[in-house]
């Protein structure tokens, strides 16, 4: 028969290696990156283009992958590519932001955001992978220059693509 303190250090063990989080780690096996899914089909239309994208730029925690602004007729949408990756982190949103050059405006370690600065798409949906966010419609495209994904908590932006026209 076990000993109970012998018993309950092994449920202590158990249950805090499983709340683990796993920043810096592997991501889980169910959160693999997937085959990109084409943008007509992500969007839903025949008529989607990519009209411009750019890649991610690690500012408060790694932050790597594409992100395409696709327009389909008068809509937009926000698409990140099947190789995106973030670590985890509380109240994580997607925003689109005013600056061609986010990271380089912002002040390092957490690269806050100031609030007229920036609109917020939507929370994070995963980790990594395939992703789309639409654009409210009354956002005017040609004021926006940037992508982030950024941390509503504690103000902090985890990563940044500056967006460039499609050649």
């Amino acid at each position: 028969m076990l000993n109970k303190p012998l018993l309950y250090g092994c449920v202590l063990i158990m249950a805090l290696t499983s709340c683990q989080s796993n920043e810096g780690g592997a991501p889980p096996e169910s959160s693999k990156v997937q085959v990109n899914k084409p943008v007509t089909e992500l969007v839903g239309s025949k008529n989607a283009q990519v009209i411009r994208s750019g890649a991610f730029t690690d500012a408060e925690r790694p932050t790597s992958g594409i992100v395409e602004l696709v327009q389909s007729g008068d809509r937009y949408h926000v698409i990140l590519s099947s190789d995106f990756s973030t670590l985890k982190g509380p109240d994580l949103q997607v925003v689109l932001h005013r600056s061609n050059d986010l990271i380089s405006q912002l002040e390092p370690p957490t690269f806050p955001l100031e609030a007229s600065d920036y609109v917020v798409l939507g929370g994070l949906k995963s980790l990594t992978g395939q992703q789309t966010y639409a654009v409210p419609e009354k956002i005017n495209m040609d004021e926006y220059g940037s992508v982030a994904v950024w941390c509503e908590k504690f103000n902090a932006t985890f990563g940044s693509a500056n967006l460039s026209s499609k050649s």
